[in-house]
């Protein structure tokens, strides 16, 4: 490998120039997002065994005290038993000091064991002062509805929500009175239209629809859910929906099939009680992906998507600092590297300092022709390989710009003067620093001196104009087309990251042969649904990643979508080099 990195020293050096060296204001700041933060956890457990009206719960006490010690087994911050002898106290006293304690990020478990009622498109929980009818505007004196707490713990911004409710909904007689003086309550839990509260929420319940969960008549012995639940969240490091599936088939078995517990899941996260080291570890891998893509979509994208892991405070503290991705940019247009795959002899891919460069990873609206009689290289700037600067002739202006327009925003590659009109005499507008974010418009030309400008737009929508240079750079070649690999995630593994193997195995044949690669050029197919293109971005973000681990100087990377290519959750791979 030593030999391999000098290789990549030397060529690093030849390019460096001609790349536009990335702005990269991460890597002042990286290592202390680097470091892993363990979530707090909090827990509030209650259990009420007896009512004043409805049948009592022996085992309800003896749920909440167990529960309890299993979730301060399992690194909880547990608050003192409560009992909810009516919903006016729970949420004037008991709910008010459990929120307080809630941090942004926080793992967050609400346990309750005791009755429990739907009614309408709420699931209500029990005060033990419930009588067997009462009206239904009197409802919330007695009750507390699941989803008005998530609603009000919600607002603390915790990481995760997770109910779970071991409620006997068999209340003999139980009646609501509505406004048309009709009676009548469902037993077990209603689906609800849930509002999104942009919190990774789960409500676990012990029963399905229509069913009753057993308590237990012995005082000592807990309920058959809440036992399950005992078993098994302390053993197993699994992923809780997972871990859930075998609580779910525990009780389901032991009942008869009366009892079947189910999950409400409303969370992107996976949630580990007992997070071994290798999600541990991928999930740190995930982060860094992420963190070093400085895009500001993918650091949200992690944030909630693993909202629980130790590396979420990072995402977080990076959301803060960052309004806008962190600028990484390079001269060589990106889909003008992809087109030259098909190209076997030496093609140059035209360059323009024109003081804006072009972001490394460029989205695309129409999938680029790559090979056969339509394929036209002007369209992207190929040329013939030449170390001599071409004239700014028309056809090439017209390429540059079409370049340049088909970026949402380019990045300041120096630091800028703009003036207000295509002309010094309009007074100077703005001045724009290096790795601030422009659109493109046109290239215009002075009515006074006929010298070339550019357009460009603000963010804030103000039209600016910037002096044009009289010839671009010289085009650069990028290599030999050496081979390419499509990169996959492995089974079992994060659907944001890829298996390494392939990329790896690619180095090693390279080593072999002794070729040095001086490009590659990341490609993935884009998706209209939201979820699956945060995942491809993701992944090809951790490609990314994966090449600066082998050596890759991160200005020799670009990353083009390409639409309809076949790829679907691959991410195509290709290398360039001598």
């Amino acid at each position: 490998m030593r030999g391999n990195c000098f290789r990549w020293r030397c060529i690093a050096a030849v390019l460096a120039s001609g790349l536009g060296v990335a702005a990269n204001a991460w890597a002042d700041d990286t290592e202390a997002l680097r470091i892993a933060q363990a979530p707090r956890r909090l827990a509030l457990v209650v259990g009420n065994a007896g009512y004043q009206h409805l049948s009592s719960i022996p085992s309800a006490e003896v749920d909440a005290r167990r529960m309890e010690a299993l979730l301060r087994d399992l690194q909880f911050q547990v608050s003192p038993i409560a009992t909810m002898t009516s919903a006016v106290s729970f949420e004037e006293t008991t709910l008010p000091d459990f929120r307080r304690k809630i941090e942004e990020g926080d793992i967050v478990v609400v346990y309750f064991s005791g009755h429990g009622f739907s009614y309408g498109q709420n699931n209500y929980l029990a005060g033990t002062d419930t009588p067997l009818q009462l009206d239904e505007q009197n409802l919330p004196d007695h009750a507390v509805a699941v989803e008005s707490l998530e609603s009000y713990l919600a607002k603390k911004r915790p990481g995760l929500l997770l109910f779970i409710v071991d409620a006997c909904r068999t209340i003999g007689g139980f009646v609501i009175k509505d406004r048309q003086h009709q009676y009548g309550v469902e037993k077990g839990y209603m689906p609800v239209q849930h509002a999104d509260s942009g919190v990774n929420t789960l409500v676990a319940y012990g029963s399905r629809l229509g069913t009753a969960a057993l308590g237990s008549g012995e005082a000592t012995r807990p309920s058959t859910f809440t036992e399950a639940l005992l078993n098994n969240l302390p053993r197993q490091p699994g992923e809780f929906g997972s871990v859930f599936n075998d609580v779910s088939a525990r009780v389901t078995i032991a009942t008869g099939s009366t009892q079947q517990p189910g999950v409400l899941d409303w969370s992107d996260s996976d949630f580990y009680f007992l997070p071994d080291d290798r999600v541990s570890a991928r999930e740190r891998e995930a982060w860094l992906s992420a963190l070093e893509s400085g895009i500001r979509e993918q650091v949200l994208y992690f944030s909630r998507r693993f909202s629980t892991s130790h590396y979420a405070h990072a995402a977080r503290q990076w959301l803060s600092t960052h309004d806008k991705d962190e600028p990484a940019y390079t001269l060589v247009f990106p889909p003008a590297v992809e087109a030259s795959w098909s190209i076997n002899t030496p093609v140059g891919i035209s360059r323009a300092d024109f003081g804006l460069a072009y972001a490394r990873l460029h989205r695309v609206i129409d999938e680029i022709t790559q090979a056969g009689p339509t394929w036209n290289p002007d369209t992207v700037g190929l040329v013939a390989a030449s170390t001599k600067a071409p004239a700014l002739s028309p056809a090439l202006l017209e390429t540059l710009k079409s370049n340049l327009q088909s970026q949402a925003s380019l990045v300041a590659s120096t630091n800028l003067i703009a003036y207000a009109g295509p002309d010094t005499s309009s007074g100077i507008e703005s001045r724009v620093t290096k790795g601030d974010y422009l659109q493109f418009v046109d290239f215009v030309e002075s009515s006074g001196t006929h010298s070339l400008w550019m357009q460009v737009r603000k963010p804030d929508d103000k039209l600016l104009y910037i002096p044009a240079p009289d010839k671009p750079l010289a085009p650069m070649s990028i290599g030999h087309p050496l081979d390419e690999v499509i990169a996959r995630t492995a089974p079992g593994d994060l659907p944001e990251l890829i298996d390494e193997s392939a990329i790896q195995q690619e180095f090693q044949q390279f080593k072999a042969a002794r070729k040095s690669v001086s490009w590659v050029s990341i490609a993935y197919e884009p998706s209209d649904r939201k979820e699956l293109q945060l995942q491809r971005q993701a992944r090809a973000a951790h490609t990314l990643r994966v090449l600066k681990k082998q050596g890759v100087p991160g200005v020799q990377i670009t990353t083009t979508e390409v639409p309809q290519s076949g790829l679907g959750d691959g991410v195509r791979v290709r290398f360039f080099g001598y």
